[in-house]
């Protein structure tokens, strides 16, 4: 677990009435309760009227439950059972507990059962000793309306209880608490609240918090639900739409699945050397960043979408330096004839390079001369031949790779087509297992798209036609005007099945992106009141397209752990904090560790 007891522990502070079982940590006012008597009758959801109507917000209940004994659980049913049989002439209303018990005895004896010791446990916190007195109070008179349940403040020994409420916690020896219960009466005090969205789904993946308490399933990879697997996420700086999209990948990892990223700004450096993953800073001065345009995988077979998407490349090598249009019909003829030959001939020899390419090209007559012209200052031992003419150094393979262009950005002619290739030959490498799992992640790339044609064709295409080879292709940008200015923001969003919208700048934005996402009226209503606090929480609208031709909206809170945080900070201080960890002798990952235990929600947030 990556909770921690940030600030010095207080037991009996002060400022607290005896008697009250409070003590203080982190900043706050701590108590615990247990349930004693569960209600008379038992229904599912058990919690979810309590909780709406006590209005308490730092609430956290925990069940923890073990298998008891069947034998035991029979013995004190029977007692019950005679108890109740004594009282049912005077009180008639017991005859459904007491049809619940004979049901309970049969099932037991048939061995069609199992019990549970139930233990289970409500921690309330606040910042105020007075407000949480008064919350505790109203949540148990709360408890004790609905059906009679009867929860206990603990006053003697609340640390023991509030430690026994921990993750994976298993080392009590005090059993005064638990309560015995079949698995239909355990159901119903198990703290799940609100509509469950998308837990009959083929697969749970990412789960996620909504506003209303509720438990929210996202699973890209659902053919039955959606016509496609791509998501986007836009949110202003700071909304933590970065963050959001970094929780959705880590609890992928259950999958297995190959992630790659196309970043700009650094942002998946802390999520990949905590997966141990690849992180690559592309520098164009670097012979050691080579990556083949050519690139057919591992088996060098390959197919006419190989010989389109290698085209989409070509042509923003081969256009002329002052010239913005596409090549000429004539000429993508040469071009794909070219590639057919050189690919036909040297299969599965070794991986054919750009000088390769311009010797074919030179043997097709005048059209391909002048190609092979063009294709010339790519080759060789010039600047650009060093990145493009030659087998590619870069692994495409590895099963979390973050590609970071930021050193690259500024350069207009290299960086795209770098951009291009980079995505190809990933695409490439991910056809030749299509049951894996795949996600294809662009990191505020947008202003490639919007300055290059080729970039915007090459990116509506993994939108578009990746789904076949199990790639969910995912989109993160600051803000609905930078996807707005792209040609073909239209293809790319009508190929999108989830829209992850964060707060936005301004009102203004709000009504461009109701524009451009087809949002309805209530749905902008809503992103225009979403609220983010760096360090803590994000709340985000997830509006799904499903493949009925539906739309479901679901307002998401994403709560940000220390170690979470730490991982995905994009704030300057915090990256320099860490930085100076790295400095010091630290591996990255110990940076994180080391900064997430020392400024849990960042540097800022610790003044």
């Amino acid at each position: 677990t990556d909770y921690f007891i940030r600030s010095d522990l207080d037991r009996k502070p002060e400022e607290a009435p005896p008697g009250y079982g409070v003590f203080r940590m982190d900043n706050c006012y701590h108590q615990i309760l247990t349930l004693r008597i569960p209600g008379e009758v038992l229904t599912f959801c058990q919690w979810e009227q309590i909780l709406y109507y006590s209005g308490i917000n730092n609430i956290r209940i925990v069940v923890n439950s073990r298998q008891g004994n069947r034998l035991k659980r029979i013995d004190k049913l029977k007692t019950s059972l005679a108890q109740m049989e004594g009282r049912l002439q005077a009180e008639p209303e017991l005859q459904p507990a007491l049809d619940e018990i004979y049901d309970e005895i049969t099932e037991l004896g048939a061995m069609r059962g199992k019990i549970w010791e139930v233990t289970l446990i409500v921690h309330v916190w606040d910042t105020s000793v007075e407000t949480l007195i008064a919350n505790t109070e109203r949540l148990t008179q709360q408890a004790e309306r609905e059906n009679g349940m009867q929860l206990t403040l603990e006053t003697e020994a609340p640390l023991e209880y509030w430690r026994a409420a921990q993750p994976c916690w298993s080392r009590d020896l005090d059993r005064n608490r638990e309560l015995g219960m079949n698995t239909k009466q355990l159901v119903t005090q198990l703290p799940v609240c609100g509509e469950q969205h998308g837990l009959d789904r083929s697969r749970i993946g990412a789960v996620m918090e909504t506003s209303a308490g509720s438990v929210h399933n996202y699973y890209p990879h659902d053919d039955l639900i959606y016509t496609n697997y791509n998501s986007v996420c836009i949110g202003a700086s700071r909304s933590g739409k970065t963050f959001g999209a970094l929780d959705l990948l880590f609890q992928m990892l259950q999958f297995n699945p190959r992630i790659t990223v196309v970043d700009l700004g650094g942002s998946f450096r802390g999520i990949c050397a905590a997966v141990g993953g690849s992180y690559v800073e592309i520098d164009l001065d670097s012979e050691r960043h080579t990556i083949n345009p050519l690139y057919l995988g591992k088996n060098r077979e390959y197919t006419n979408e190989d010989i389109e998407r290698i085209k989409l490349v070509l042509e923003q090598m081969l256009q002329e330096r002052s010239s913005t249009t596409v090549l000429e019909s004539e000429e993508m003829v040469t071009l794909e004839e070219a590639l057919h030959q050189l690919f036909d001939y040297d299969l599965h020899k070794r991986e054919v390079t750009l000088t390769d390419l311009r010797k074919v090209l030179e043997n097709h007559g005048p059209v391909g001369s002048r190609l092979a012209t063009r294709l010339k200052r790519y080759c060789g031992n010039t600047g650009k031949g060093k990145l493009f003419d030659g087998p590619s150094k870069l692994d495409v393979n590895s099963k979390f790779t973050v590609y970071d262009l930021t050193r690259a950005a500024e350069d207009k002619e290299v960086t795209p087509l770098m951009f291009q290739i980079l995505i190809n030959n990933v695409i490439r490498s991910g056809m030749e297992d299509l049951s894996e799992q795949k996600f294809l992640v662009f990191d505020e790339c947008w202003k490639f798209l919007a300055e290059n044609t080729g970039v915007a064709s090459f990116v509506e295409y993994a939108f578009r036609g990746l789904a076949k080879f199990n790639f969910a292709t995912i989109a993160i940008t600051q803000g609905i005007e930078e996807l707005s200015d792209i040609p073909n923001a239209s293809a790319i969003l009508n190929n999108t099945s989830q829209r992850f919208i964060y707060k936005l700048d301004t009102p203004v934005s709000a009504l461009k992106a109701q524009e451009v996402l087809g949002l309805n009226d209530t749905e902008t209503r809503v992103i225009q009141k979403l609220q983010s606090e760096v360090g803590h929480y994000s709340q985000c609208l997830h509006v799904e397209r499903l493949r009925s031709g539906e739309n479901r909206s679901t307002v998401l809170i994403k709560r940000a752990s220390p170690i979470q945080h730490a991982m995905a900070t994009t704030q300057g201080r915090d990256q320099a904090k860490i930085k100076e960890y790295v400095n010091s002798g630290m591996s990255l990952k110990e940076a994180i560790i080391e900064f997430a235990d020392k400024f849990p929600h960042g540097v800022s947030q610790a003044e």
